[in-house]
């Protein structure tokens, strides 16, 4: 899923904030058949709520310096690729696996910048496998 390139510490947390915005939406829909869901969509809000913060409290003028190895363009089109196929909970589940791995990716890449965004996306990509096992109970 990471694409080889370069993308600013702030390029990569708007990645980051605009995928939880959207993954909040799809946990509003997935709600209409299973209310859990609810928890999980506020879930993604609140994640993202307290990165952003914690990234703009932290963060000064590192963050134009670029990142080499990820294509934020890419990444986003994948995740819209996902978010557009039929079968919501399977793309879901196969979307928040990937996430999972890209945020400890980034959370690595950042840590030097800002050791409390770093620590909020690695707290993030562990919350992703709270969402796959609901997901997975859902599906089964």
């Amino acid at each position: 899923m990471v694409g080889l390139n370069s993308a600013t510490p702030s390029s990569i947390i708007s990645f980051v904030l605009e995928v939880e915005k959207k993954l909040s939406k799809r946990y509003l829909e997935l709600a209409k058949e299973n209310a859990e869901f609810n928890k999980l969509g506020d879930e993604c809000i609140r994640d993202a709520e307290k990165l952003e913060k914690i990234f703009k409290e932290t963060v000064v003028e590192l963050s134009l310096e670029p990142i080499q190895c990820f294509d934020v363009d890419e990444l986003r089109r994948e995740v819209d690729s996902l978010l557009s196929l039929e079968d919501r909970v399977s793309a879901t589940l196969d979307l928040i696996s990937k996430l999972e791995k890209l945020y400890i990716s980034f959370s690595k890449a950042i840590v030097s910048i800002s050791p409390e965004a770093s620590m909020q996306l690695r707290r993030m990509a562990k919350g992703k496998e709270k969402q796959k096992k609901l997901l997975e109970s859902f599906r089964g």
